[in-house]
C-alpha cells in the first residue's frame, strides 16, 4: 500500500521535473525560469514587473544591450555615485547577469511582468 503522503511527494516531484524540464532557455544556457529567480532579487526595489513607481528606475522593457550594458557597469563599479546597484552586482557573473538583462527586456515597459 502507497502512503498518501509518498504519493503526493513523488506526483509533486514529477510535476517539478516536468516544469523544468519544459521551459525555455535564454540564448547564454541559462533557462527562462533560472533567469527569473535570478532577477528576483531586483523585485524588492524595481518591483516584480520591473516598473516600480516610487523614484526608482523603471527596467522593464529596456533593451537588452542597454540592462546588459548597466549591470556591467555596475558590477565592475563604473558608475559613480550609485547607491546599492554596485554591491547587488558584485556577486554575479557575466552570464547571469545576462540572463537578468535578458528577463527584464522581454517585459511590457507598459503593461507589466506577466509572461
Amino acid at each position: 500500500m502507497v502512503r498518501p503522503g509518498k504519493s503526493l511527494l513523488a506526483a509533486s516531484a514529477a510535476a517539478l521535473l516536468l516544469l523544468t524540464a519544459s521551459h525555455v532557455h535564454a540564448e547564454d544556457g541559462i533557462s527562462y525560469n533560472h533567469a527569473a529567480l535570478l532577477a528576483s532579487s531586483c523585485f524588492a526595489c524595481h518591483g516584480t514587473d520591473g516598473r516600480m513607481d516610487e523614484g526608482i528606475t523603471p527596467i522593464a522593457g529596456r533593451s537588452y544591450d542597454s540592462l546588459r550594458a548597466v549591470l556591467m557597469a555596475f558590477r565592475d563599479d563604473n558608475v559613480p555615485n550609485t547607491t546599492v546597484m554596485n554591491r547587488i552586482t558584485a556577486g554575479y557573473t557575466d552570464e547571469e547577469l545576462e540572463a537578468i538583462a535578458l528577463y527584464f527586456s522581454g517585459l511590457s515597459a507598459e503593461s507589466g511582468g506577466s509572461r
